[in-house]
């Protein structure tokens, strides 16, 4: 049979040195040679980009996070929206690491499903806890109407209701 030669020796390896277009092969060319070293079938190099960028994203949940807690939860709109920011920013900072680390970083192979598994879990957190803080905020929202006291019998059914629908959907 016809053999052609092959553009490169080891197309394994050079699959595993490649990158998106937010960063330059020559920076990769450019690193120590024990940058390259194969750990997990990842690179050290692509490994310590991808702690880097989830360290970042930590920093950035926190910080807001603390931000959105300074003040009491008081009911009102502003509360609901300031409480809201930490799981939106998480779910897109998430999503954005995701993107990041399979298509710029471009880390394949088994051993990066971890990662992947752990972001999925983390963007299903999000949803779970954006979920809760709106039926909580509805079943307020419900209970701020002029009929329904507070503190009645009336006002706990609808937050009842409005957690267990917030569980219902949470569930689907």
């Amino acid at each position: 049979p016809y053999k052609r030669p092959m553009p490169s020796k080891d197309l394994y390896r050079t699959n595993q040195m490649l990158t998106g277009w937010l960063i330059p092969m020559g920076w990769v060319e450019a690193l120590p040679e024990w940058t390259n070293t194969t750990f997990f079938g990842q690179v050290l190099w692509k490994w310590a980009a991808l702690f880097i960028l989830v360290a970042i994203n930590i920093a950035i949940a926190l910080w807001v996070f603390k931000w959105s807690r300074k003040r009491p939860w008081d009911g009102s709109l502003r509360s609901f929206l300031r409480y809201l920011t930490t799981p939106m920013v998480i779910l897109l900072l998430t999503l954005h690491l995701r993107q990041m680390v399979y298509v710029q970083i471009n880390m394949t192979g088994s051993m990066v499903e971890v990662p992947f598994y752990c972001m999925e879990t983390v963007i299903d957190l999000a949803i779970v806890w954006i979920i809760w803080l709106t039926s909580s905020r509805l079943a307020e929202i419900l209970i701020m109407l002029p009929k329904i006291n507070a503190e009645s019998l009336d006002a706990h059914i609808i937050r009842l209701a409005a957690r267990s629908t917030g569980i219902l959907m949470i569930l689907v």
